[in-house]
C-alpha cells in the first residue's frame, strides 16, 4: 500500500505534523498541515523560536490544512501570541477547519486569539 502523503497518521502510527515556511520580507508563515498535539507542539515552538530568532516582524501560522489540535496546541498557539506581542511582533492566525476551529471556539480562544479575518464569499 502507497502511503497517502495528505494522512497526518503515517505507518508508523506516529502523529506527524509539517510545518512548510514561507518567508516575505520580515514577515514568515508557518502553514501546519496534520496533527498538533502533544507529540508534536515542540515543532511549532521550535519553529516560532527560529523565525523569532530570524528577525520575522509578522508571523502568520496557518491552520487551514491541520487535522487535529489538543490543548497543547492551543497552548503553543497562546504562548506564541504572548511572545511576540512582547518583543513588539505580531501573530496572525489563519482559521482551521472543522474540528480544529470547532475546538478553539470550545475553548473560547476565538475572541482570544489574533485571528485573519475570513476571506470575501466568493461568487
Amino acid at each position: 500500500m502507497t502511503p497517502d502523503p495528505t494522512d497526518p497518521m503515517p505507518a508508523d502510527g506516529l502523529p506527524s505534523l509539517g510545518i512548510h515556511v514561507w518567508r516575505a520580507g520580515d514577515q514568515c508563515t508557518l502553514a501546519l498541515d496534520g496533527e498538533l498535539d502533544l507529540s508534536s507542539v515542540d515543532l511549532l515552538s521550535e519553529a516560532i523560536q527560529e523565525v523569532r530568532a530570524g528577525g520575522a516582524v509578522r508571523v502568520i501560522v496557518d491552520l487551514s490544512r491541520l487535522g487535529f489540535m489538543d490543548s497543547s496546541g492551543m497552548h503553543a498557539l497562546l504562548t506564541a501570541a504572548s511572545e511576540l506581542g512582547d518583543d513588539g511582533r505580531g501573530l496572525t492566525i489563519v482559521p482551521g477547519h472543522g474540528r480544529v476551529q470547532r475546538a478553539l471556539e470550545v475553548a473560547g480562544l476565538v475572541d482570544v486569539l489574533p485571528f485573519a479575518p475570513p476571506p470575501p464569499p466568493t461568487r
